[in-house]
């Protein structure tokens, strides 16, 4: 779907498991001697001209020269570890991408590249794609979410792949879609979490449309208050209004709460701790 690896997902253990333990040679080893790595310099340059090679263009590669099934390159939660080789042929056509133990520099340059991405990003998550999805496999798609959330900001802020969070919406809003109400039928406190997080790092319309669905699961006790609160502070400060509840930050500092000399009585009735604890936690002053 997307032209850069970087925003595809899997287990981590996965492909470590892949990179250390898959060492023994069969029928799928290949032989890279008649291929060259493809430069820095063209990685770079692909990408900032948008038109890097779609991940199912290549066969991907353990460290050892094997073969990776598809699947479980469509499901890497993190890159952070990982280096990638990409290997075209005389044509100039990647035919190979290896994955192998990423170095410090390794990081840095693909860290650049996640950048140069971000920048040359062309869509909007005020708008999503219906994509195919199972809802017999809600609990197995959103677990995946979950993972993929999280490894995405991992780094912190800077680290963040706008297309990994695009991915996110379109499974998330395609699941809501498709399966209405039943989405959150026998969903575990984690899968209901990687709902809300999609949503949250989405943008105003999507929280907006999703906080009375929030509301409604927290009357009856299926979604925790505390991060309904978190919701309806995002959607305030959006729109450039007073939070109520203080659970907001921007620019490293406390976003603006309407009336906060009673702020920590409101967060006391939702279950928060006192706002002057939750901003040490945070480290803002």
């Amino acid at each position: 779907m997307y032209k850069y690896i970087f925003r595809v997902k899997c287990f981590l253990f996965l492909i470590t498991l892949s990179l250390i333990t898959f060492s023994c040679k069969d029928s799928n080893s290949v032989n890279l001697n008649t291929y060259e790595t493809v430069p820095q310099d063209s990685l770079t340059t692909w990408l900032q001209e948008g038109r890097f090679p779609k991940p199912t263009d290549a066969i991907y590669l353990d460290s050892s020269s094997q073969r990776l099934p598809q699947d479980s390159i469509y499901n890497i939660s993190s890159f952070r570890d990982i280096k990638l080789l990409y290997y075209w042929n005389s044509d100039r056509e990647i035919k190979y991408i290896k994955l192998t133990n990423a170095s410090e520099k390794d990081k840095k340059f693909f860290a650049r590249m996640n950048e140069i991405e971000n920048n040359s990003f062309k869509g909007s998550n005020n708008a999503v794609n219906i994509v195919k999805v199972d809802c017999n496999k809600k609990g197995e798609i959103l677990d995946k979410v979950y993972e993929a959330d999280v490894a995405n900001r991992q780094d912190g802020l800077q680290g963040i792949s706008k297309l990994v969070d695009q991915k996110n919406l379109e499974l998330v809003y395609t699941l809501h879609e498709k399966c209405g109400a039943q989405l959150f039928d026998g969903l575990n406190d984690k899968q209901l979490l990687s709902i809300w997080l999609v949503i949250q790092h989405s943008s105003l319309p999507f929280r907006k449309e999703f906080y009375p669905i929030f509301e409604a699961l927290a009357e009856q006790n299926i979604f925790e208050k505390t991060m309904l609160v978190m919701m309806e502070d995002r959607i305030l400060m959006d729109q450039r209004i007073p939070q109520k509840y203080g659970t907001q930050i921007q620019d490293d500092k406390l976003y603006k709460v309407d009336n906060i000399d009673s702020v920590n009585v409101r967060r006391e009735r939702i279950g928060l701790e006192p706002l002057e604890v939750y901003l040490k936690e945070m480290n803002v002053r």
